[in-house]
């Protein structure tokens, strides 16, 4: 592919909306924040994820994954009170859907969880959550119910907002299922995110290098130095390439939009977490931040998190994640 069929690949993938205007306005804190990912890859380049033994994995009943979330939301406050989620219990807004082990679990299991979803069909706000009856269905609730709570996703900011929110749940449940002895597998469950996430880094390069072509019409690497100065120009060739290659796919199947929520959700989930475990008051700064008007734009949501230099304020959170990694297992 010549740097000219380049330009009319991603002309039609933008006039397609395949990334939102609110991506594309807010490009330099995407590519900012990607990058920091870029440490921790490398911290995690030596680990191997080991397949889960289903059969001996952590079993919960429904009742104390519903107790256990109701607790959580209860102690850090969240702004949905038992009874709310009792009536969304009864009245089929969270369906949870049931999975026999050998016929439908497996084949949906993906390394060891069992996705949940949340979204709204027909004006109706639902959230669909997983009953395998693995502990890991309590991480799930937790953080679908955070999506509900917040407000189902609706435009860009709302993801990726929600996602950070939903995230960060995530965190506070596996810490609570660590105390109840499930430390190792919440360990598991916690680098598998971190993991997933880091699988989406390639989006690094896709907007870096249609950041360069916004800015001067091409895809030469004198335009790409003085965005990026630090890559080689055999490398820069390279990342061309690759480039290249992911936009040879026909553009209808290429739906990069979904990662970034999760790019952006992960690391600022996890800010929270680590502001949070220092400092218990700084719960107010969350709620502040996911209240109007600070939640509809990312600025501003950052701001009220205190985040003002993503360099230097999420790197602190990339930082202290790196410190939970155990270095000594090379296998998860």
């Amino acid at each position: 592919m010549t740097n000219e069929e380049l330009k009319i690949k991603l002309d039609e993938f933008l006039s397609k909306n395949k990334l939102s205007g609110i991506t594309l306005a807010n490009l330099n804190l995407i590519i900012k924040i990607s990058e920091l990912y870029l440490d921790l890859k490398e911290e995690l380049a030596d680990v191997k994820f080991s397949k889960v033994d289903l059969e001996n994995y952590k079993r919960l009943d429904l009742l104390t994954k519903i107790d256990l979330v109701k607790k959580i939301f209860k102690k850090y406050n969240y702004p949905i009170s038992n009874e709310t989620i009792d009536k969304i219990l009864s009245d089929g807004t969270i369906d949870f859907r049931e999975y026999e082990y050998d016929k439908d679990y497996l084949p949906s299991i993906h390394e060891g969880i069992v996705a949940g979803c949340a979204g709204i069909k027909d004006d109706f706000r639902f959230i669909s959550i997983p009953n395998s009856g693995y502990i890991t269905d309590a991480v799930i609730f937790a953080h679908e119910l955070a999506h509900y709570t917040v407000g189902i996703p609706e435009n860009t900011t709302d993801h990726m907002v929600s996602e950070s929110l939903a995230i960060f749940t995530e965190f506070l449940m596996e810490d609570e299922l660590s105390s109840m002895g499930y430390n190792e597998e919440m360990k598991y469950v916690r680098k598998l995110r971190f993991k997933n996430t880091l699988n989406k880094s390639y989006l690094i390069r896709i907007m870096a290098f249609i950041n360069v072509y916004f800015t001067f019409g091409d895809f030469e690497y004198d335009s790409y130095k003085k965005l990026y100065g630090k890559m080689t120009e055999e490398s820069y060739n390279r990342e061309l390439s690759k480039i290249k290659d992911y936009f040879a796919s026909e553009i209808e199947d290429l739906h990069p939009q979904r990662s970034l929520y999760y790019i952006f959700g992960c690391v600022y989930g996890y800010y929270m977490y680590d502001k949070l475990k220092s400092d218990k008051a700084y719960i107010n700064n969350i709620y502040q931040a996911f209240s109007i008007p600070y939640r509809t734009d990312l600025q501003s949501f950052s701001k009220a998190l205190g985040i003002y230099k993503i360099e230097s304020d999420l790197k602190e959170a990339i930082t202290s994640y790196k410190t939970e990694l155990n270095n000594e297992t090379k296998t998860l």
